[in-house]
């Protein structure tokens, strides 16, 4: 029995438990974690503090700041009614609801290229649904398409969702490696290629419906300063990308510093306006509040995923023996060590 056979099997039992409950997932992932350590200390296969360190270095804290950092920035923006006003605007110019279902699954699509996938939905689903309670159609499809739209896209930057952070620091790639990677097109570009034939399956549902719009109100925006902050922060990756290959530390800094920033200015602002004088469509969360409602879940989750790094790599040239050679009675010697 191998540590890395123990984390495998614990792997999966954390999976399953994720796959199928929302209840304290990142505390599963500890639990789970702890167990495997344990099981590997009963069975003898302990390599000591040197396990424990290599476990330690799978965590990547700039993966962790990057995510909480863009997150921080989009509760804020949300906060200015930005988005709102941007989906309100294409709501209004559009000829019937099948076009404005469209045009609100392509500005879904290109907020996500820049924004968490979660915050995205959050953030166009309410014009859209707001649309769809008026005209008394069915929002599903709608929705459906906005998601759809929201996760590809998610993919495309190294800011878009936690598993192109994840896959960044794993491979030692930047924030331009995403765009160009040795001299050819990146992932961002393949991620358009899939989108392009994913509207037209959309247009194909969305499009039939040729109801006209009813009036949307569109909302008032308070500041666009937390849209300039987002934008100096993506502007900042690209250069740091210049200076300091991967995913390092810098980013990760730059990154929580933006949202840093946003929260604080959302504290003064909304202490500065009290009583909704001067605040146009402002928010009333509090900058505490905004912090309690952190995604602070996924977040404990991300440096518990990371450390099963170290100790399943060990179990990878088992796994390529299983399925590149004819597995027979004593031929894959890491399940007998």
């Amino acid at each position: 029995m191998t540590s890395g056979l123990i984390f495998s099997l614990f792997f999966v039992f954390a999976y399953v438990y994720i796959a199928t409950s929302h209840k304290k997932r990142g505390l599963a992932i500890w639990i789970t974690a702890g167990l495997a350590v344990v099981f590997t200390i009963i069975f003898g296969c302990f390599a000591g503090w040197s396990e424990l360190a290599s476990i330690a270095g799978g965590i990547n804290f700039s993966v962790l700041l990057i995510f909480s950092g863009i997150l921080l920035i989009a509760e804020v923006l949300i906060e200015t009614g930005v988005p709102g006003y941007l989906a309100g605007h294409i709501v209004s110019r559009s000829k019937n609801y099948g076009h404005a279902a469209i045009y609100l699954c392509i500005l879904s699509s290109v907020i996500s290229i820049f924004v968490e996938n979660v915050a995205t939905v959050m953030i166009v689903a309410p014009i859209a649904l707001e649309v769809a309670r008026k005209l008394k159609a069915n929002p599903v499809a709608l929705l459906v398409g906005i998601a759809v739209a929201s996760n590809l896209q998610g993919t495309a930057t190294l800011v878009g969702d936690p598993p192109s952070m994840i896959l960044a620091a794993a491979e030692n790639m930047d924030f331009n490696d995403f765009f160009f990677m040795n001299g050819k097109p990146g992932i961002f570009f393949a991620v358009q290629l899939g989108a392009v034939a994913s509207f037209f399956v959309l247009r194909k549902f969305l499009k039939k419906d040729s109801r006209p719009l009813p009036e949307v109100t569109i909302p008032s925006v308070s500041s666009w300063f937390p849209a300039w902050i987002l934008a100096g922060v993506i502007l900042g990756l690209a250069i740091l990308s210049f200076f300091f290959p991967g995913v390092g530390i810098e980013a990760g800094l730059l990154c929580i510093a933006g949202g840093g920033t946003a929260v604080l200015w959302h504290a003064f602002f909304r202490r500065r306006h009290s009583g909704g004088r001067g605040r146009g469509n402002h928010g009333d969360r509090r900058a505490r509040k905004i912090l309690k409602e952190f995604d602070w879940i996924r977040c404990s989750c991300l440096p518990g995923s990371s450390s099963w790094w170290a100790p399943l790599r060990k179990w990878e040239s088992c796994i390529r023996s299983v399925f590149s050679w004819p597995v027979y009675p004593g031929t894959v010697p890491c399940l007998h060590s």
